[in-house]
């Protein structure tokens, strides 16, 4: 039997984007506990297959869009869908994003618009119906998963680093003109969470969770009315200090980091 909870219950409609795997699939499963109608929503619809029989033994009913965020006509498709058989989504979980680690020797201005066009654009493409009915009802939940790294550039990382400040600096936007309405938005920013992102990564994680604590953590604290959700706190009070650092200590700190950054992450140049 279901769980019971006022914002996640059997009559909640819920939307999870990035839903194929790592955070979305586990927010997937961790909602799914408490009942409720859940759309899934990635590109991969063979593994939103795989996570809809979790959610089902979960006991929710699921939803599979398959679909790329990039793609407005997608979106759009994906949205109409949804209000038609499972209604407009009470809650939103934001979740589909990319990363790329590359140094500025091998700087491509592809790369970087592909970590945007996910990152932001995706993210822009789903609010623009999400954002408008949640609105004139005056109720809604709006998550958007960023980073921890938004607050500093990374080394070999600046067009992820650039991306999840884009978006956290957005939420914040939309969530200082949205409260008033009655629509919530939560910014989550997360340090490093084991998923197939985070597996690729050739560099030492510190403070890594797992994602199903991850998860948890999320749902909970977006249900307590939280609108910035950092963790683990060691990661974040550890984030909090470098955004302070002056200049030149984080140049120096960040050239050091590049120097021990192992030889397939550094230019080829």
């Amino acid at each position: 039997m279901a769980d019971t909870h006022p914002l996640y219950g059997p009559d909640s409609s819920i939307l999870i984007t990035g839903a194929s795997s790592g955070i979305g699939a586990a927010l997937a499963v961790e909602v799914a506990r408490y009942g409720g109608r859940i759309a899934l929503f990635a590109r991969r619809e063979e593994r939103l297959h795989d996570v809809a029989e979790r959610v089902a033994a979960a006991g929710a009913e699921s939803l599979v869009l398959a679909g790329d965020v990039r793609d407005p006509a997608q979106v759009k498709e994906a949205y109409e869908r949804m209000v038609r058989e499972h209604g407009a989504p009470r809650v939103a979980f934001l979740n589909a994003g990319v990363g790329d680690s590359f140094a500025i020797g091998d700087f491509k201005a592809h790369r970087v618009r592909r970590i945007f066009e996910v990152n932001i654009m995706g993210v822009a493409h789903w609010l623009e119906h999400l954002l408008p009915p949640m609105l004139k009802k005056g109720r809604g939940f709006l998550v958007g998963i960023s980073s921890l790294a938004a607050h500093r550039g990374g080394p070999m990382a600046g067009a992820y680093s650039a991306s999840k400040a884009a978006l956290s600096n957005l939420l914040e936007s939309l969530r200082v003109e949205a409260g008033p309405a009655g629509v919530s938005i939560s910014t989550v920013e997360p340090g490093f969470v084991r998923s197939e992102l985070t597996d690729k990564n050739k560099f030492s994680m510190p403070f890594l969770m797992e994602t199903d604590v991850a998860a948890a953590l999320i749902v909970d604290q977006v249900a307590e009315g939280r609108t910035m959700i950092r963790f683990p706190w060691q990661m974040a009070a550890f984030v909090k200090l470098m955004k302070h650092l002056p200049m030149s200590v984080y140049d120096r700190m960040a050239r050091h980091i590049i120097k021990g950054a192992p030889e397939s992450l550094k230019s080829k140049n």
